[in-house]
């Protein structure tokens, strides 16, 4: 509920002139928001810099506030704030009035509003004491529900485990720590089973002996595989620099490695050469002269297929005709 008054620093004496608000009732509290207009003999008092504040005496003489207002345009002299529940402790009228302060000095008060504060039902002393059981038993249930909330979220972030001992270790969520349960967290082992012959396809039998091409390479207990060469099995060994053309990379992949340019032309190296440089490769041969001699047949071939000794032909037949 919202209300507003206008409260002038040219003060009024009497209370017939007194400002009111709505009643309320003895224990009601953060229900009603009080927007104050502060005036100077009528005008609006400019807030400006200031600090205007609520404050009172209760039916029973006792204080109310300093509350401070909620200044919404200074200019207007215009604030609001919520009643403090302080105003409605004692049955009977409220008086309160706004202060304005510059720093810790008082400037300027209002005059007087007034609330009255009416009698709420209460229970009487044998209702309360049917109640109570009542209450504590309800107090008792939250309790008891927060407990178990606590415990279950204990509970669901500790999940059993296995202790050191192979048992079983529960959450103890009183002692803050894990229990021992004393139950095995192992079954008693069972039979064993029938045992493949070593070596059979599907069989799950523990390998006993290694070998290559039907000759054990197992002694003492140690498989020592050989490295292949010269006709006999064994690893094959892959250089991991690439200067031969194959090598491994540092994923363990196979790799090809083709020659370069600079090897094709220094006729250097022992590297593949891919389709990707075949014709520089061949491009080489034929033009640096550092290739195999071509037979008479071949250099008239190349020719042929250039047309070259038609040019030349030509060339010739135009001297015979006296063109030169």
């Amino acid at each position: 509920m919202d209300q507003t008054i206008g409260l002038d620093a040219k003060k009024r004496e009497s209370s017939f002139c007194e400002e009111k608000i709505y009643p309320l009732r003895r224990g009601e509290r953060n229900n009603v928001v009080l927007t104050v207009q502060v005036r100077a003999d009528g005008a609006p008092y400019d807030l400006t810099g200031k600090e205007a504040r609520l404050v009172g005496t209760t039916a029973d003489g006792k204080l109310i506030g300093p509350c401070p207002l909620e200044i919404s345009d200074a200019k207007a002299g215009t604030g609001s704030l919520t009643l403090p529940a302080s105003m409605c402790s004692a049955v009977g009228t409220t008086h309160a009035y706004i202060e304005v302060r510059e720093g810790e000095t008082l400037v300027e008060t209002t005059d007087s509003f007034a609330c009255k504060v009416l009698e709420c039902a209460d229970m009487d002393a044998e209702q309360a004491e049917e109640a109570t059981p009542l209450i504590v038993e309800l107090r008792d249930a939250v309790a008891s529900a927060k407990r178990a909330a606590e415990g279950a979220d204990a509970a669901a972030s500790h999940q059993p485990r296995i202790g050191g001992s192979g048992t079983w270790e529960t959450w103890d969520a009183a002692a803050g720590a894990y229990a021992d349960t004393g139950v095995a967290a192992q079954g008693p082992r069972g039979d064993a089973g029938p045992q493949g012959a070593p070596g059979k396809d599907g069989s799950d039998a523990t390998a006993t002996d290694v070998q290559i091409d039907g000759t054990s390479v197992t002694s003492n207990g140690v498989a020592n595989v050989p490295k292949a060469g010269g006709g006999e099995l064994g690893v094959v060994w892959v250089d991991r620099s690439g200067r031969n053309g194959v090598s491994l990379g540092t994923d363990g992949e196979l790799r090809l490695n083709h020659a370069s340019n600079a090897l094709i032309t220094a006729r250097s190296g022992s590297r593949p050469i891919t389709a990707s440089n075949f014709d520089d490769a061949v491009q080489s041969a034929m033009c640096d002269g550092e290739g195999a001699a071509w037979t008479a047949a071949e250099q008239a071939a190349a020719r042929s297929r250039m047309g070259i000794d038609a040019a030349i032909d030509a060339k010739l037949g135009v001297i015979e005709n006296g063109s030169y």
